[in-house]
């Protein structure tokens, strides 16, 4: 796999490219292409509610803590894939907040 992911050519809006290799595939390379631009776009929404809970003086959908819980999640992934051993997120949360 190859490609341009984010915003390749910033300030430009560019789409982002995946490009992959498969046996499977005759000729081998798969090269979808979109029309649409994932950086920034993607964050949108997020940025429009977070603006809304600031002006609301309430908390946003999407909080922080949604955040360090997707950052020890991942952390629970790679160690359960490393070490070869059953996790939990929970077990990563400490050192998600801490910034560790």
């Amino acid at each position: 796999m190859h490609g341009t992911i984010g915003w390749p050519k910033y300030p430009a809006r560019e789409p982002s490219t995946l490009d992959l290799w498969s046996e499977r595939i005759p000729g081998g390379w798969h090269r979808p292409r979109w029309a649409e631009v994932w950086f920034p776009d993607a964050f949108v929404g997020t940025m429009a509610q977070l603006l809304v809970a600031v002006e609301g003086g309430t908390e946003p959908e999407i909080s922080g803590r949604d955040n360090v819980e997707t950052i020890a999640l991942c952390e629970a992934v790679f160690a359960a894939a490393t070490e070869h051993r059953v996790t939990n997120v929970h077990e990563f949360l400490g050192s998600a907040r801490e910034g560790r």
